[in-house]
């Protein structure tokens, strides 16, 4: 039973190394930024509960849509919080906030806030945050041509969901 658990363990820090290695194809950062990486996403994990697995796909696909490395830990725990409260996938939260931050114009300064902002049109409607993340590139880029704000495209959500409406749906009536 101990070397089993033994075994696991060491194949599990070696996944972990190679999804440092797999992330710093794009973050480009030395061994101590690289390791910086690895402890900060280890940190997220050990408070929130959530795999390695998924945080370190969660911040390679940050440092995919634009964050910067050295904003990716910030918005990783924003979008770990908002998945964990909002009924989703840490990739999922990933994807919601990076699509708002980039449709927006905003930067990651601004992912706890569109958590919030997201977390209260989950608590409000009868939808998750991996239904509004499914449909919000739908209609994110041409409401913020328009002028509407998150808040107020969050708040369609919470209303019209509540109301019996999908999120998919939704967001094709918005």
């Amino acid at each position: 039973v101990v070397a089993g658990g033994l075994f696991a363990a060491a194949r599990a820090g070696s996944s972990f190394e190679a999804q440092l290695r797999t992330i710093n194809t794009i973050a480009r950062e030395n061994a101590e930024g690289l390791d910086a990486i690895g402890d900060a996403i280890r940190k997220v994990a050990r408070e929130s509960g959530t795999p390695l697995a998924d945080l370190t796909q969660g911040y390679y696909d940050l440092l995919s849509a634009g964050i910067k490395a050295k904003d990716a830990t910030n918005v990783l725990t924003a979008a770990n919080t908002l998945a964990i409260g909002g009924l989703s996938s840490t990739a999922e939260a990933v994807d919601l906030l990076t699509t708002a931050i980039n449709t927006y114009g905003g930067d990651a300064t601004k992912a706890a806030g569109y958590a919030d902002i997201f977390a209260k049109a989950v608590e409000r409607g009868k939808v998750t945050a991996a239904e509004i993340s499914a449909s919000f590139a739908q209609v994110g880029p041409l409401a913020a041509q328009m002028g509407v704000s998150v808040e107020e495209l969050a708040a369609g959500f919470a209303r019209l969901t509540a109301s019996g409406t999908p999120a998919g749906e939704a967001a094709t009536q918005m």
